[in-house]
């Protein structure tokens, strides 16, 4: 909203600071300068998120029949000798928000519109044929945000450990990590699938004995696709 606020650390003199805009936009403009001055002074930054659980009985359902429709029984060579589960029971959803990041993507949205041509889109949507399978479903999930298919945008998958839940939902993904837990069959970058079984394969349990997925929102935009079992990385 119009409030910012910023806490420093125990060492400083100055514990916290309060900064009412007139404006929600004006408030984005001070957002801006300050990170831009911290970064500048080379000050580690952890932005405030804000975390919602989801506790409404039919958007949970929403959310089962998307895990159950992107659920494929199929054994790969990433189960790595463990069994396939015969389904996905969904017990928690929490949305993830961070206002920094989504302004970071949306800009690189806009650029990945921009630089695609008529042709990149014909040839990135004959690739999704069939479409990725979050986006087919019979009837579309209604409490997701729109999707721009100007930048082939859609809604993925990601497996991870629990410490990578924890990193990825404070932080963001980081590209230095990639391949760390389950190797970069494609080289460095980040792996997402179109069905929840496959991004399962990469998930362990917590404490508690639950498995966490993040379902994100990715421009595909240009896209390159291979069937290679071992693609030459370099060549990608």
């Amino acid at each position: 909203g119009k409030l910012l606020t910023l806490k420093f650390s125990p060492k400083s003199r100055l514990k916290h600071l309060e900064l009412q805009a007139v404006s929600d936009s004006e408030a984005g403009d001070w957002f801006d300068a300050v990170e831009a001055s911290l970064r500048s002074m080379s000050m580690p930054i952890r932005f405030s998120l804000h975390t919602t659980d989801i506790f409404q009985p039919t958007v949970l359902q929403e959310f089962q029949r998307l895990v159950d429709h992107c659920f494929i029984s199929k054994y790969t060579r990433d189960r790595k000798g463990g069994t396939i589960p015969k389904s996905l029971q969904l017990v928690r959803v929490v949305r993830v928000q961070n206002s920094t990041l989504l302004r970071e993507y949306h800009a690189r949205r806009d650029q990945i519109i921009d630089d695609l041509s008529d042709d990149d889109c014909r040839k990135s949507k004959e690739i999704l044929t069939p479409d990725v399978r979050t986006g087919v479903l019979n009837q579309p999930l209604t409490v997701l945000p729109q999707l721009e298919d100007d930048a082939i945008e859609r809604w993925v998958f990601h497996g991870t450990t629990p410490e990578g839940l924890e990193g990825i939902t404070t932080a963001s993904f980081d590209l230095k990590r990639a391949g760390t837990a389950a190797g970069s069959l494609y080289g460095a970058g980040i792996y997402c699938a179109g069905c929840s079984s496959k991004a399962d394969e990469y998930t362990r349990e917590d404490k508690n004995g639950i498995r966490g997925l993040l379902l994100c929102r990715a421009s595909l935009g240009k896209i390159l696709c291979t069937c290679e079992l071992n693609p030459n990385i370099a060549k990608l």
